[in-house]
């Protein structure tokens, strides 16, 4: 017999890893000539510094829900 809650996704609490490996998709989504802007972007308003960010994105550091739901709405704002 075998546990239900950890064969069903939508159950299951996500790990450090999990949050982190969906931080760097989000991320990776964002066009290459784009992806300073939204380092930048995401470290200002998460107060953050780019070595934090690093950290995040790899699973050293723990990201957040939130962060991860930042990231996957982020559209780079481009001023003239």
């Amino acid at each position: 017999m075998y546990n239900m809650a950890t064969t069903n996704e939508e159950t299951a609490i996500p790990s450090v890893i999990d949050l982190s490996e969906r931080l760097n998709r989000a991320y990776k989504r964002v066009s290459p000539n784009l992806r300073a802007l939204a380092r930048r972007d995401f470290c200002e308003a998460h107060s953050i510094t780019d070595q934090t960010f690093r950290a995040k994105r790899a699973g050293i550091y723990q990201a957040t829900e939130g962060e991860c739901e930042w990231m996957e709405a982020y559209t780079p704002h481009i001023h003239a």
